[in-house]
């Protein structure tokens, strides 16, 4: 998933106390959390992992310094969170773009076009985290949505192509590993974002359909006793 530019977002300034009349109403601890996590990505993408500490969540969210151990154990903790929203964001907007179309084709477009839109809004960020989540060797959640999300794309596949839902599952992380090869390309070199969208939907398109035709040479093989030689091919 280019250069860009590490502009540093605006803070939250603690003024003085203000009247009782005028308080603002207190954040729920949901609200408060996600306003934690929204600073997080702030910091990470204008500073930098080595600029995420504890405290400097806290303050640049405009409370105290110590508030951020009310909702994550570290910074590890925060940064897993902020991952795992990031993506569950990512793949309901890919699902609710391919859901609206009515052809596996139209659909795996229209996945692959809500894709590079999050890329393009959200690309640094979620780049920032990856490399941050391996610097520091994180281990990733099992319920960040991704195995959910394969297995989404894998009925699809399976539902058009007829290809087993093991076969499904895996050309969906061929699928997705693609896609993010695909997304990392237009970020780093001088094509155009149509030009690697176009290529994305013929590879994966492409790819797949080439498979589904290995599935069926397989099955017709094994049918007449010459499965080992297709698996040769």
């Amino acid at each position: 998933m280019s250069d860009a530019s590490r502009a540093p977002a605006a803070a939250e300034v603690a003024g003085t106390e203000p009247a009782e009349e005028s308080r603002p109403r207190r954040l729920s601890a949901e609200r408060r959390r996600q306003q934690l996590l929204d600073t997080a990505a702030e910091l990470l993408v204008s500073e930098g992992v080595d600029a995420l500490t504890m405290e400097a969540i806290g303050q640049r969210s405009g409370a105290s310094k110590t508030l951020g151990y009310a909702y994550f154990t570290n910074v590890d903790h925060v940064l897993l969170a902020l991952r795992e929203r990031e993506l569950r964001l990512l793949y309901e907007r890919v699902r609710r773009a391919a859901s609206a179309a009515t052809t596996f084709d139209a659909q795996m477009h229209a996945a692959l076009t809500a894709y590079f839109d999050s890329v393009a809004e959200r690309g640094l960020l979620l780049i920032e985290l990856e490399q941050a989540v391996r610097a520091r060797r994180i281990v990733t959640s099992p319920t960040d949505g991704t195995n959910d999300f394969l297995d989404w794309l894998a009925d699809l596949i399976n539902a058009e192509l007829s290809v087993g839902r093991r076969r499904a599952k895996v050309l969906a992380g061929v699928v997705a590993a693609s896609v993010n090869t695909h997304a990392a390309i237009w970020r780093a070199s001088r094509f155009t974002r149509a030009q690697i969208e176009a290529a994305a939907l013929a590879f994966v398109l492409g790819g797949m359909r080439s498979a589904a035709a290995q599935a069926v040479a397989e099955a017709v093989a094994a049918e007449t006793g010459h499965g080992e030689d297709v698996r040769r091919r």
